[in-house]
């Protein structure tokens, strides 16, 4: 993995003026298309963005550059976030070790968060993200190490695991972002999504198939992939040692059905919170 990513390429933000004062935000983050999503946001909200793909990237670019708060994904593919908030909150510099930190993550058990409390994070927002509930996160005051455990920022909106898109997800996505932005995004989903499962599937280590799935997981829920990222979570879980590639000639067509609902998708015509069934 490289240390750091380039900066997507980002509109102004269609619904007006940036709403407080612009922050430089290290967004940590190794699935691509997360990167882009949170990169746009940032933009159209008057923020700068700079961006890492692993932890050791990140822990680079907060000793060399000042961050007003730092968008801390947890499953990294060498240090976990947990790991690099540690390290930021040891920093002799007083500035530096004092950064907000807000982790991103599907993973948002009250003993979860709690873990990531006591690592050093401020703040959990949870995946697929809530635009609104992100930008807020940005601006509230670190929280002293003394008080509770908070809750996460947001969590997912029900929605039944059989269903292969989420359209009330997908209709807030396109209000936010316009389709001119958002479809090119389902155009990576496609493109990183096919490339994941046949490394998935090309896998003979147990611990390597379960990080494919969870970066599989990463991407497919912030873009609404319902039955697609729950089964891949649900894999994911599956006790090691087992070999789980015979798994990926039934989560291929169920991505494939996936990706042209997505595509298909129409952002006028929402009447139903969900789009379609898994087979």
């Amino acid at each position: 993995y490289p240390r750091a990513a380039p900066a997507p390429q980002a509109s102004p933000r269609p619904h007006g003026a940036r709403r407080q004062a612009s922050l430089r935000v290290l967004v940590v983050e190794d699935v691509e298309l997360n990167r882009s999503i949170v990169g746009t946001l940032l933009e159209d909200e008057g923020h700068s963005a700079r961006f890492a793909v692993d932890g050791y990237g990140a822990l680079e670019l907060h000793e060399r550059e000042a961050f007003d708060t730092i968008l801390l994904d947890i499953h990294l593919p060498d240090l976990d976030g947990m790991e690099v908030a540690r390290r930021i909150r040891r920093h002799p510099d007083a500035r530096k070790a004092g950064v907000r930190i807000v982790a991103l993550t599907a993973s948002i058990t009250t003993d979860e968060v709690g873990r990531y409390r006591e690592a050093g994070v401020d703040a959990v927002v949870g995946k697929p993200f809530d635009f609104d509930e992100l930008i807020r996160s940005l601006h509230e005051p670190r929280a002293p190490p003394v008080q509770p455990v908070q809750p996460p920022l947001s969590a997912p909106v029900e929605v039944p695991a059989s269903a292969l898109v989420d359209t009330r997800l997908l209709a807030t996505h396109f209000a936010r972002l316009g389709g001119d932005r958002l479809r090119p995004m389902m155009d990576m989903l496609a493109e990183q999504g096919r490339a994941g499962l046949a490394e998935f599937a090309a896998s003979a280590d147990p611990a390597l198939q379960r990080e494919r799935l969870h970066r599989l997981v990463g991407m497919a829920a912030n873009l609404g992939l319902v039955a697609f990222s729950t089964r891949c979570r649900e894999l994911e879980r599956t006790p090691l040692p087992a070999d789980l590639r015979a798994q990926a000639s039934a989560l291929q067509p169920l991505f494939e059905d996936s990706i042209a609902t997505l595509r298909a998708f129409d952002p006028q015509d929402v009447d139903a919170v969900v789009e379609g069934a898994a087979r």
